[in-house]
Formats: structure tokens, C-alpha cells, sequence
């Protein structure tokens, strides 16, 4: 005895009706399983976005200490701005993996601020990060070049509330009290 039921309806609760429902098209959706090294949103001082990556500074796993994540940005995966990595994920030629997860240590200072800016470049949004005393920046659109900070000012910030973003520009108050304006010297300020 079997009889068509329509599979959307849950209000029958007999074991004995057969539930029927016929594919008209496959569909596979592709994911890469997460490994023992990926990890989940860590913990940090602050979080923005670049594309389509997470990105947390000062960021650490929650069983370990609390200074353990001074100076690292952590980036999520490219499309999984909720998977991270300690470990980057290598291709079979050793090369980084575009699309990895990766973590960046941009000193040894906790980080207190981290912010995206415009790019006149698609997909390619640098991120700054401050802390109390340096400012750093990364930027590009894949896991190698987002995993080369450079140094962009000697003078961090105090009050992370006091960064803005204003188009292509950041403006801050400095550790010494002094407004000071972060600019893309590829773009245009007005």
C-alpha cells in the first residue's frame, strides 16, 4: 500500500504513508570541507570587511590569553567570511592558495582599530590597522598579497573612535593629539 503524499506536508504523522517526490534537475553545490585547521570568528579588538573577507584585528582563538593576539590580523577565506585559519592553505605547487584564510602579525602592539578604504581597484579595498602606536596597511585581492603589511605612519592612535573614513582618505587623532589624514595618493582627495 502506497499512497502519494505531497512532500511538503508535515501534518501526517503515519509511518506508513510513502512520501514520493520526483527530481527534475541535479544540482551539486561545491564546498571545501573545513579541516582541523580551520577556526571559527576569533576574538578581537575590531572587525571589517574587504570584499568578500572578514577581517579582525587583534584577533585570537577563545582558549588562550587575552595579550596572545597582540599585532595579528586575521582574515577569513575568500566567499567564507566565516572561516578562518591559523595555517595557510598551500596549492600542490607549495604557492599560497588565493582564496585563503591567513593571519598577519603587523607588530607586537595590541591592535585597536581596523578599517577598509576605498580602492580605485575592483575587489582590491586596502585595509589599516592602528594601534596605540603604528598604523599598517594591506592590501590585494588574494591571500599573498594581503599577507604583505607595510608600514604607513609612525603615529598610531589613542581614541579608536576617533577614525573615519572620509572616500579615499582616513582621518584619526594620533597618539600625540594631532589630527592626521591617511590618504591613497592614487585617488583624488576632493
Amino acid at each position: 500500500l502506497q499512497a502519494a503524499v505531497d512532500p511538503t506536508d508535515i501534518s501526517s504523522t503515519s509511518t506508513r504513508e510513502v512520501v514520493t517526490m520526483l527530481l527534475t534537475e541535479e544540482a551539486t553545490i561545491s564546498r571545501t570541507m573545513p579541516s582541523e585547521f580551520h577556526e571559527s570568528i576569533p576574538i578581537g579588538k575590531s572587525m571589517a570587511h574587504t570584499g568578500s573577507r572578514l577581517v579582525v584585528a587583534n584577533g585570537r582563538v577563545a582558549d588562550v590569553t587575552v595579550t596572545a593576539g597582540n599585532g595579528e590580523v586575521w582574515m577569513s577565506a575568500h566567499d567564507q567570511p566565516f572561516r578562518f585559519s591559523r595555517t595557510a592553505i598551500p596549492l600542490s605547487t607549495g604557492e599560497i592558495r588565493p582564496d585563503s584564510p591567513i593571519v598577519n602579525k603587523v607588530g607586537t602592539h595590541e591592535l585597536v582599530k581596523v578599517l577598509t578604504m576605498s580602492s580605485s581597484y575592483a575587489g582590491s579595498d586596502p585595509v589599516v590597522v592602528w594601534s596605540g602606536r603604528e598604523v599598517w596597511r594591506m592590501e590585494g585581492s588574494d591571500a599573498s598579497t594581503l599577507s604583505r603589511p607595510y608600514l604607513v605612519s609612525r603615529y598610531g592612535t589613542r581614541s579608536p573612535h576617533s577614525v573615519v573614513r572620509f572616500g579615499a582618505s582616513a582621518l584619526y587623532l594620533d597618539s600625540s593629539r594631532q589630527v592626521r589624514v591617511l590618504h591613497d595618493p592614487r585617488t583624488a582627495i576632493s
